[in-house]
């Protein structure tokens, strides 16, 4: 199959990544921000999935240019089976302490990055009357917690978005499938005081997205709640 992935150099991205080439022999169309970390992370994948081709191109999909760069050099190389849009980040914030900065940043990193990148690649899709999309969430969707309020309002707009895919997308089978992790042990961590609950591990989100996307394309999934149990 042909696969991309955003945000693949690290954390979920690349477990997704691991997962889907542990169980067979795909070709892989990977993005993230940082060059050096991708380069790396392709390095290590080319070397232990050698059935597997991976490409790669940096971009920074927190801007509409480096979005639609993204989704122009795919659209050029493939036509996928499968879009992952991973992208995403954390930042912890009051509403009425949060500035305008803070809820840009979460709009451009966990919406307007799946919106554009989307919007440039659903068209090859759409010629080929198939695919999956796998719409990476928040279990903050479903239960809004305090002290996260751009970050929350950014994958609310991100779900609706993946809600008005699923209905427009369906007609030309294409499936859209809603993934809403609770707490994952990720980057997005970083330089945050960890509460007392268990994380999951991404390997464990990965294969729950590998094995929808590997099911009869005539069974559909429109989401999947993940949490540690």
């Amino acid at each position: 199959m042909n696969i991309i992935v955003t945000g693949a150099s690290k954390g979920l991205g690349r477990a997704i990544v691991q997962s889907f080439a542990e169980k067979g022999n795909h070709q892989f169309y990977l993005t993230a921000r940082n060059q050096q970390t991708l380069a790396d992370a392709v390095d290590h994948l080319k070397n232990k999935y050698i059935h597997s081709t991976f490409y790669s191109s940096a971009h920074d999909l927190s801007t509409q240019a480096g979005a639609s760069s993204f989704a122009s050099w795919c659209s050029k190389q493939t036509t996928p089976d499968i879009l992952i849009n991973n992208v995403g980040t954390y930042w912890e914030g009051h509403f009425e302490k949060e500035t305008s900065e803070q809820l840009t940043r979460m709009m451009n990193n966990n919406f307007y990055s799946a919106y554009y990148v989307t919007q440039g690649i659903v068209p090859n899709m759409i010629a080929h009357q198939s695919g999956r999309i796998f719409n990476i969430l928040s279990i903050a969707c479903k239960n809004p917690f305090p002290n996260a309020s751009s970050y929350i309002i950014s994958k609310f707009a991100f779900m609706g978005l993946s809600q008005v895919l699923r209905q427009e997308l369906a007609t030309h089978h294409i499936s859209v499938t809603d993934i809403f992790p609770g707490q994952f042990d990720s980057a997005s961590w970083d330089g945050i005081e960890k509460q007392d609950t268990q994380l999951m591990s991404p390997i464990d989100i990965a294969e729950q997205i590998v094995l929808i996307a590997t099911r009869s394309q005539h069974i559909k999934t429109d989401e999947v709640v993940l949490s540690y149990f």
